[in-house]
This record gives structure tokens, sequence and C-alpha cells, in this order.
């Protein structure tokens, strides 16, 4: 499975704030998660190769409780391994290297693919919009 989400110190810090705004303030936060959510989501799938069309399938939102939090997850098992590329051909994005590194092979099979960046890309987007939006609305 691969999921990015935002650090729990800064999810922590965006709930604290939510929760000190007025209700309307509190449903527009509520609003802009979900229509920042599924864009990601509808990025994703998108831009996701098609096969056989797993990949997209298996592409997932998750909101929380409170629905100030959410996840758009792949549950395919070579998700990673579309999005980076292997072998020789692997290519990570700047910033992610970490991230990567935790779908890094053991070296069995020498099998060179291009990497088809899919989530990573709307991950980027939407965190941009997110935090551009919060930013008007007052959160720092």
């Amino acid at each position: 499975m691969m999921s990015i989400s935002l650090p729990k110190h800064e999810q922590d810090k965006f709930r604290a704030w939510v929760r000190k705004e007025k209700a309307e303030n509190q449903k527009e936060c509520k609003r802009l998660m979900y229509d920042v959510t599924t864009e990601f989501h509808r990025n994703a799938v998108r831009n996701a190769p098609v096969n056989f069309g797993r990949l997209r399938s298996s592409l997932h939102i998750v909101f929380s409780n409170d629905r100030l939090g959410s996840m758009v997850y792949v549950n395919a098992n070579y998700g990673p391994y579309k999005e980076f590329g292997t072998g020789k051909k692997v290519r990570v994005p700047l910033g992610y290297e970490a991230f990567a590194w935790q779908f890094k092979g053991r070296g069995v099979r020498k099998v060179n693919s291009d990497p088809k960046p899919y989530f990573i890309g709307p991950y980027e987007q939407a965190k941009t919009r997110l935090m551009k939006e919060l930013n008007k609305m007052g959160f720092k």
C-alpha cells in the first residue's frame, strides 16, 4: 500500500485552529478538504497507467470522522513501482527519497521499467491548493 499524508503535528495544528474558528469557517474547511481530496483522487486515477484498470481501481479515499482529514491510498502492491520505476530507470522526485526507499527491491530480478508518475504530482497540486486556500482563511 502507498499513502502520503501531512505530518501529524501539522494535522494537530490544523484541527486546533479549526476548533477555534466560527461554525461557518469550520464548515468551509470540511468542504475544502472534501473538494481538494476528491480532486487529488480524480487526478491520480486519470493519470494512472492502464493495462487492465487494476491500478486505477485500487486508488481509494478515506475521510477522518471529523471530516478534517483524509487519505488517498493505492492498494495495488505494484503501485509504487509504477510511480517510481524499477532497476536503473528509477526516478524519485526531490523530497521523496526517504518515502521511495521503503519500496526498494531486493535485487532478485533485473527488471528495468520506466516510471509512470500518477500519484505524487496530483498530491503536490492538492497540497499547494489546500494550503493556499487555508492561508486565505487565516491558517498559518
